[in-house]
């Protein structure tokens, strides 16, 4: 493994002290490229935060708020960089353990660890998934949980998201026919053990319908925690897609009916007596809306190109 390397890319760190509402970090696509962006709940005008030749995404404020994670394919594969934040002119440094592919980093409550999604073959990453907990000063790390293997489907681990001091959550995504005409069998938010490593079923798996029409489930994705909750998208068949509330224990699920919009697409995130959410039009572009309940259509972010990912700064 190569030592500590202090790449020469600059990047560009918006001051945030004209900031009044909640921040929000998230990956932004324009012409094919994916780089990381900084809006205010206020303005809802997003600005450059880091920004390079490459593809940068999946960033993530420590909980201290003064260093941002996040991964870009500048080497190849995605690998892991940590930056000050909201510091100016600032280098990216390489924390990453091992050369792979990296994506949904997540910091543990202290900050001191980052957990995040690891597969050794960056060239066919979906073959050898694993969630992986990195220090990010001694740049080692340790595999916690791997993707089940299976000849019939594909796994696909994401949204791993640190909960508390023992737990992170995460969902777990099964293909058929992956790589030529994919569809999802099932989807499922989980809770993963670190300290024995057992994981626990939260909520979601398949869809389907009985002989009446009526449901009898739905695949859960796009979680999020927030407050002691988790908040998710529940998908039923291809299209229909609803945000529910459930508590960490998968004992306790309430559907957000103050949510109500043809183009919600997930994930949720609660900002006040308002929700952050991820948006879908027909056309399949993805967006960022601020829904109050007491209106009829969510705020859109004002930028010409697709919006994902997002993550409040504590």
């Amino acid at each position: 493994m190569k030592k500590l390397v202090l790449l020469v890319f600059i990047f560009q760190i918006v001051s945030l002290s004209c900031f009044a509402g909640k921040k929000v970090v998230f990956t932004a696509e324009k012409s094919d490229q994916t780089d990381i962006m900084i809006f205010d709940t206020e303005k809802m005008k997003p600005e450059p935060l880091v920004e390079s030749p490459f593809n940068e995404k999946h960033p993530v404020v420590s909980p201290s708020g003064d260093s941002l994670v996040f991964v870009s394919d500048n080497v190849g594969g995605f690998t892991l960089y940590k930056v000050p934040f909201p510091e100016s002119n600032a280098t990216w440094t390489e924390i990453a353990a091992a050369a792979g592919d990296y994506t949904y980093p997540t910091w543990s409550p202290d900050g001191s660890r980052i957990a995040a999604v690891y597969a050794p073959d960056m060239e066919m990453p979906v073959s050898s998934m694993a969630i992986v907990i990195l220090d990010p000063l001694k740049r080692v790390q340790e595999k916690v949980y791997e993707a089940p293997f299976s000849e019939e489907f594909t796994s696909l681990i994401s949204r791993t998201q640190w909960i508390s001091s023992d737990s992170i959550i995460f969902t777990l995504t099964e293909y058929s026919d992956y790589f030529n005409a994919p569809r999802i069998l099932t989807s499922t938010i989980y809770r993963l053990n670190t300290s024995d490593r057992s994981i626990h079923r939260i909520e979601g798996g398949a869809d389907g319908f009985d002989e009446n029409g009526d449901s009898r489930g739905f695949k859960a994705s796009l979680s999020y925690f927030h407050d002691g909750k988790i908040f998710f998208a529940a998908v039923y068949g291809h299209t229909e897609r609803k945000p529910f509330i459930i508590s960490v224990d998968g004992t306790k699920r309430t559907p957000i009916n103050e949510i109500v919009s043809e183009d919600f697409f997930g994930p949720v995130i609660p900002v006040e007596n308002k929700f952050l959410i991820g948006l879908q039009n027909e056309a399949g572009s993805m967006t960022i809306g601020l829904f109050d309940p007491e209106k009829k259509n969510p705020e859109k972010l004002e930028f010409e190109g697709n919006a994902r990912d997002m993550n409040l700064v504590p």
